[in-house]
């Protein structure tokens, strides 16, 4: 049953239930998901535990003039009051110089393209949160692109888009990866709410042709730092991966003219500060995507 079904039944709005679900989801024990999850000729993953988040080594703290109180993240309390909370990775920008001449970033920066990771949430139950029809498998990004090729062929663009996840080890066990080229449409914010409950998230995308190129944050269900420009950040934390941003990249305030390459290579590695999850080449172009068909829904927008 989708958030949406179990939100009408209850007469309750989609995002006062789905947090619930996925949480109860969590919970139940893997036997129980595969017998709801079985699809016939496709074994359905199980479902992933959420696990707590190391611990975050202080960095020197930025004055923000907000008074904030001791948090959970993700099992682990941390003050967000006193003292910026850093990763202790070392990855920067230099370690994405691949995506230059990468086809997949060419493509999605011609069409527009999402990618998304989630902790402790399986492909198949991120499809679900976001109410994708299945569609079985497929391998690579090339092999997702023409999939979407296929079932678009005869249609005219109606905001619907294929979105493919797999797993893949990161920081507090595994996470999911989502991607989709989907024109811009990006990851809705309420699908982002909901998969972040009791975890975390954290998406970067392009609108394709347009200079619009978007990072989002997302801890318990609340998004925590997201911008556009790094120079302008909103969220009910922006300027918590201030220390971050000036190791990763020389201009966290948006004053250089960085070309987009750069500007990319600065998220990715941004995203991998806050999931342990290294994107390759090798990794999207390798992986077995689960399929999932995720139809325009202007009602939630």
């Amino acid at each position: 049953m989708t958030p949406t079904t179990t939100a009408g039944l209850m007469g309750l709005d989609v995002p006062a239930v789905a947090p619930h679900l996925v949480m109860a989801e969590r919970a139940l024990p893997p036997a129980a998901i595969r017998d709801v999850e079985r699809t016939p000729g496709l074994r359905a993953p199980q479902a992933i535990p959420a696990r707590p988040f190391p611990m975050y080594a202080p960095v020197p703290f930025r004055p923000t003039g907000r008074v904030r109180t001791r948090v959970a993240v993700c099992g682990v309390t941390a003050s967000v009051a006193d003292e910026r909370l850093c990763r202790m990775h070392s990855v920067t920008a230099a370690d994405y110089g691949w995506i230059r001449s990468s086809p997949f970033l060419g493509l999605g920066m011609e069409v527009g393209y999402c990618l998304t990771l989630v902790c402790g949430v399986a492909p198949a139950e991120v499809l679900r949160v976001m109410e994708a029809e299945p569609l079985g498998v497929c391998t690579g990004f090339h092999g997702l692109i023409k999939r979407q090729s296929e079932l678009f062929a005869a249609r005219t663009w109606d905001g619907s888009f294929l979105a493919g996840a797999f797993t893949v080890p990161g920081e507090s066990g595994d996470w999911t990866l989502v991607l989709h080229f989907d024109g811009g449409v990006g990851m809705r914010a309420w699908f982002l709410e909901i998969l972040s409950a009791g975890s975390r998230a954290v998406m970067h995308s392009s609108n394709g042709g347009k200079p619009i190129h978007l990072f989002d944050w997302y801890e318990d269900g609340e998004p925590r730092t997201t911008f556009e420009r790094p120079g302008a950040r909103t969220g009910s934390t922006p300027d918590d991966l201030l220390p971050i941003m000036e190791e990763v990249w020389c201009d966290p305030d948006g004053r250089a003219d960085l070309d987009v390459f750069d500007d990319k290579a600065n998220v990715f590695a941004l995203a991998e500060r806050l999931t342990g999850v290294r994107v390759t080449e090798e990794l999207l172009s390798e992986s077995a995507y689960l399929l999932g068909h995720v139809r325009e829904d202007p009602t939630r927008e």
